[in-house]
């Protein structure tokens, strides 16, 4: 693991690309597998549902903080036309999680940066973002009645 950010404790434990073409490509990654596949359950759904523009590309890395043994993973968003939205996230998982606990944690903060890109995505069918949740141990998305549109990472089976 290299060491990030210029603090002591962080690594970088991730480097990671989304295109619409491409779909999820993970130059490096360094830790347990769950974080892949979760990687590539959002990947797959950032194809669906995209509203009020589109998504060209996020850069995604992820950083380890030995001292919390938790990960926060980064994304960079650019959609049409306009430039690369920062690198931001809003909270961290624990580096154990279960796979559904992190495609939960990786929707949330992708969707947040892809918002900051002026992109709505997930859209549900009668309007209004939809939200990831965990409830029984799977990770789903709702829509704004609280109802479940599938599960993380088969959205895009659902678009029309």
């Amino acid at each position: 693991m290299a060491k990030s950010l210029g603090q002591r404790g962080y690594e970088q434990v991730l480097t990671a690309v989304w295109t619409p073409h491409a779909g999820v490509e993970v130059p490096g990654i360094d830790l347990p597998a769950e974080w892949e596949v979760a990687l590539h359950r959002v990947g797959h759904d950032l194809r669906a549902r995209q509203y009020a523009g589109r998504i060209e590309r996020i850069d995604w890395i992820g950083e380890y903080d030995d001292h919390s043994g938790y990960v926060a993973v980064l994304s960079s968003v650019t959609s049409e036309g306009q430039p690369a939205q920062g690198l931001g996230t809003c909270e961290a998982a624990p580096l154990d999680s279960t796979e559904n606990e992190i495609a939960r944690y990786l929707a949330n903060v992708v969707q947040d940066e892809v918002a900051r890109a002026h992109v709505a995505w997930p859209w549900a069918d009668g309007g209004g973002f939809c939200t990831p949740r965990l409830a029984d141990g799977e990770a789903d998305w709702v829509d704004g009645r609280g109802e479940s549109l599938g599960q993380i990472g088969r959205l895009g089976d659902t678009a029309r």
